[in-house]
């Protein structure tokens, strides 16, 4: 009987030598230190503004939409005026309202507008849709791929129709980078009919900044981001239309 009881102690000796073994090398393989996939991120659809009237963002980071119109940029929409050289276009207007239905679901934003180039000027007339952060807060978008919306663009009859020269540039504001306080990219065709178009903008190089080569120098800190009609009037004439948008979205 002794015999047997100390054979039977000797064969715990390999299970306690395991207990004693570190396991930590064996947690760490569980730990992967790669950025996590943020999934998509609702910028604005403007769902939320069916019952309270004024369009707002989606996304809490971004307060209401602000629309107006510019001669030069609208870097300052939705702020107190600055010394950029950007003042309110003469004569213009922009309303910002919500419309029904939506692309694909039941509310969009609808822009409408009415520019005028003043003779002798040499800054261009535009109007804008601008969604700014809150104050002092800024977003890093840098871990998306691309920006996502659906838009059409609808011009009004003669004599205020839209020239065909006429685009839609998406912008992203950085203001504390303030050698580039924005950086921009053009929308490309965005059609003339119901239903709207969707555009797919890469977040990348393709955003343009005027001073300097590395727009991830904005993108890491956007704190607006704008939908921009250009159409690009000669002096004296006057062009009016109707921008709607909808589905707002980062893309990863």
């Amino acid at each position: 009987m002794a015999k047997t009881g100390a054979r039977r102690r000797r064969n715990l000796w390999p299970v306690l030598w395991l207990g004693l073994i570190p396991i930590a090398p064996v947690l760490a393989a569980c730990f992967d230190l790669q950025k996590v996939d943020p999934g998509p991120r609702v910028v604005a659809d403007f769902e939320n503004d069916e019952n309270d009237g004024g369009p707002t963002a989606a996304w809490n980071r971004f307060g209401p939409v602000n629309c107006g119109t510019f001669m030069g940029s609208d870097q300052h929409l939705g702020q107190d005026a600055g010394t950029a050289g950007t003042q309110a276009d003469p004569d213009g207007s922009v309303t910002c309202t919500t419309e029904r239905p939506g692309d694909g679901d039941k509310v969009a934003l609808k822009a409408v507008f009415e520019l005028n180039q003043p003779l002798g000027s040499n800054q261009p007339a535009g109007a804008a849709v601008v969604m700014r952060a809150t104050p002092g807060s800024t977003v890093d978008v840098t871990a998306f791929q691309e920006i996502w919306f659906d838009a059409y663009l609808e011009s009004a009859q003669q004599p205020l129709q839209l020239p065909p020269t006429t685009m839609l540039e998406v912008e992203l504001g950085c203001s504390t980078n303030i050698s580039d306080p924005l950086a921009s990219q053009p929308s490309g065709d965005l059609g003339n009919i119901w239903p709207m178009h969707p555009l797919h903008l890469p977040l990348d190089n393709s955003f343009r900044v005027t001073l300097t080569p590395h727009s991830q120098n904005c993108l890491d800190r956007v704190d607006s981001i704008h939908f921009t009609i250009l159409p690009g009037l000669a002096d004296g004439m006057s062009a009016g239309g109707t921008l709607h948008l909808d589905n707002i979205t980062l893309q990863n």
